[in-house]
């Protein structure tokens, strides 16, 4: 798989790089974008601080953190402080909706298990009209299949930020593109 890299400085050590400075690497349809990164390119491992971004895939992520770590092989990563889309693209300032049906996420750690699955931990989702989505679950844990549903767990379900209803468990479809 052919990987580009580009920084405004770019320190290699064997398969290690050490990039900094609007750094963004693209691989297969993604594109990951930091202030820093720290890239193992024998392993695909990074580690990424300071806005970061993954953009891309079959169904249009977007994802933005503080920071986080991820894998470019297994599509594995831990996200922290984040906020994110399915089934929307950016370009600039604008979103492009690439969905009839868009999901939301927000969380403190977002856990990506694989090419479509993630698991929201103390965050919020919605597929309701962004940035101010009228209704959002509010839980503890959400596990969410692409192309499934979003398995929620321990949440508030509230209309325009006003807790409504407290659901042990409560699911919501989630499309693929």
């Amino acid at each position: 798989e052919e990987v580009t890299i580009r920084a405004r400085s770019q320190e290699k050590n064997g398969d290690m790089f050490k990039l900094r400075g609007e750094v963004q690497i693209n691989f297969r349809t993604y594109i990951l974008r930091a202030d820093e990164i720290t890239y193992n390119s024998a392993t695909g491992d990074v580690v990424a601080t300071g806005h970061v971004v993954l953009d891309g895939g079959p169904n249009d992520e977007h994802v933005e953190a503080s920071h986080g770590t991820y894998n470019t092989e297994t599509e594995q990563g831990t996200f922290y402080d984040v906020t994110g889309t399915i089934g929307t693209r950016y370009r600039g300032r604008h979103v492009i909706l690439t969905t009839s049906n868009p999901f939301a996420f927000t969380g403190k750690i977002v856990v990506k298990d694989g090419p479509e699955h993630y698991v929201v931990h103390d965050g919020t989702v919605t597929s309701c009209e962004m940035p101010h989505p009228k209704w959002t679950f509010n839980a503890r844990r959400v596990a969410v299949d692409v192309g499934g549903k979003a398995k929620i767990y321990n949440s508030t379900f509230r209309i325009r930020g006003v807790p409504v209803m407290y659901l042990p468990f409560a699911d919501h479809p989630v499309h693929h593109m």
